[in-house]
């Protein structure tokens, strides 16, 4: 199939210019060649569909970014920072620019994971009945990202994940070969889980009207413009983790 070709053409090649981890010097430290290791193990941690999509080229690829960008954070979750900017600049990626955007996608999972916990605020919602739509603005989850590309991030990571399933990889294929592709993502963490969730392209824009502060009054304007119900929307809001409640202007 489509993807099973492209994973393996695309392992060859990595694998053939990765090859080689960074030079030892003859004296190195015992200290340092843990830290490489430990550095792998974090990264693997971090970056698990990464690992499966470059395959053997993935171990000599963190070892050779750690080299020109040696960590400075003590702690080992923060090492991958710029990993994702870096494997997109790198010349033997350049045709499969999916590589880093996955990247991208899994360090702002594990942004979310280190986050402090968030839960809905329910007593806002009393709100509703004191104050005018105009009046009030919607709460955005500040443990939420939103996401849009023109590659299927989503479905090549939902791909990697357990259990296999079938239509994922029907998804992906379809995806793949389609030239207008746009994907729309939020990611949140509610409480101690971090979710992905594809979402529609209204969807999108109407929680940025919200991250832009837009009074909840514009939104059920733009709700009834796109036929979309107020309460339908606001359960599929909450559900996801974008947002959290209502405020006062």
């Amino acid at each position: 199939m489509v993807w099973y070709v492209m994973i393996s053409a695309q392992q060859e090649l990595l694998s053939s210019i990765l090859a080689a981890a960074p030079n030892e010097s003859a004296g190195m430290s015992v200290y340092i060649g843990n830290r490489r290791a430990v550095a792998v193990r974090a990264f693997s941690s971090l970056f698990p569909t990464i690992q499966h999509l470059l395959g053997d080229a993935f171990n000599s690829a963190v070892l050779l970014f750690i080299q020109q960008n040696p960590p400075e954070a003590p702690e080992i979750t923060l090492w991958g920072a710029g990993f994702a900017s870096w494997l997109a600049q790198q010349e033997e990626l350049i045709s499969y620019p999916y590589v880093a955007a996955v990247a991208d996608l899994e360090w702002r999972i594990g942004e979310l994971e280190r986050a402090a916990d968030t839960t809905i605020d329910l007593p806002s919602f009393q709100l509703l009945q004191e104050f005018a739509p105009n009046e009030l603005r919607v709460v955005v989850n500040q443990n939420s990202m939103l996401l849009n590309n023109f590659l299927p991030v989503y479905d090549i990571w939902k791909f990697h994940q357990e259990p296999f399933d079938m239509r994922d990889l029907h998804n992906l294929n379809h995806s793949v070969c389609d030239p207008t592709y746009i994907e729309y993502l939020c990611i949140s963490r509610i409480e101690w889980k971090v979710n992905v969730f594809e979402i529609n392209k209204n969807e999108f824009y109407l929680l940025l009207m919200c991250r832009r502060g837009d009074s909840l009054g514009d939104i059920i304007v733009e709700l009834t413009r796109i036929e979309l119900s107020f309460s339908d929307w606001l359960i599929r809001m909450l559900k996801i983790g974008a947002i959290l409640g209502y405020s006062a202007k």
